[in-house]
């Protein structure tokens, strides 16, 4: 009779318990909820993130959420890398890095966010010279370009304005070039503003205020030689230039009419040279004015 033999196997089921992992932690040593980076306008940028990331289980998968598109994370190297637009200097921008653990299938996975700010370009706070008091004369020709301003965003939009409302009479300011300029034909004293106005959302306004004070000198009256009597001659050319004014308020505006409404056929006046000319072609006669 064979030996019998019996084979028993005993299946066992080996557990392999999971080590308790720590939660996912994403620390920022520079402290505060929320990171600042500063991105010049119009340069490349690569700031190495400092955040410090520990717990769940790695190996990690970083990502930025909203953020702008010239910005590229580099997530192997923990790099944010970018070029600020020139249009976008003094803007800033709230978006978010996130870190999440790999999968560990037997609990959820783990994901952490931290908050960023991009800012492109460190702007100084828009700033403006006081203009000196600005002293005029009537009569007397005044023209200068009030101060620029600075820091802020560029461009910038200035404006002048006194409390009466008005300029002085006869001058007048140019926004574009910042100039105020004009010859003051009255007097004139008030307290007036110039403003400069960045192009920031929302818009910063710098104001300083400025005395304007238009004085009178002496001025001789307004004097005009009389012409002699003209006697032209039909087909014969004549030319010549009347009085010059002198006195008053320079510079002057002449003009020649007749009473009858017509100057004689074929000549005529030019205000600017004072010249009455020309070939007449028929008889005249009439009382005129210059």
């Amino acid at each position: 009779m064979k030996n019998l033999k019996t084979v028993i196997c005993v299946v066992f089921t080996v557990a392999l318990a999971a080590c308790a992992d720590g939660g996912l932690t994403v620390n920022n040593p520079e402290r505060g909820a929320t990171l600042q980076l500063d991105f010049p306008p119009g340069r490349a940028v690569a700031h190495q993130l400092p955040f410090k990331i520990s717990g769940g289980l790695p190996p990690y998968r970083s990502s930025i959420d909203g953020c702008p598109d010239w910005v590229t994370l580099l997530s192997d190297q923990g790099v944010l890398t970018g070029t600020g637009p020139d249009e976008d200097q003094g803007e800033s921008f709230f978006c978010t890095y996130r870190v999440t653990e790999s999968d560990p299938g037997f609990r959820p996975q783990q994901s952490v966010s931290r908050g960023l700010r991009l800012t492109v370009g460190s702007v100084d706070a828009l700033s403006l010279s006081s203009p000196t008091k600005l002293s005029l004369t009537v009569g007397t020709y005044h023209g200068a370009a009030l101060p620029v301003a600075s820091g802020g965003k560029e461009p910038y939009t200035y404006s002048f304005d006194c409390v009466g409302g008005e300029l002085p009479s006869g001058m007048g300011f140019a926004p574009e070039t910042r100039v105020f300029a004009g010859t003051p034909d009255a007097r004139f004293r008030d307290s007036c503003t110039y403003t400069a106005t960045d192009s920031s959302e929302p818009a910063v306004t710098v104001s300083r205020g400025v005395e304007v004070e238009v004085s009178s000198h002496f001025v001789t009256p307004l004097s005009l030689s009389s012409p002699a009597k003209l006697s032209l001659t039909v087909g014969t050319y004549h030319g010549a230039a009347l009085p010059a004014a002198a006195g008053g308020i320079g510079p002057y505006m002449y003009s020649f009419t007749c009473a009858g409404g017509q100057l004689p056929s074929g000549m005529g006046f030019a205000p600017e040279t004072r010249v009455f000319a020309g070939t007449p072609d028929a008889r005249f006669r009439d009382s005129c004015t210059y």
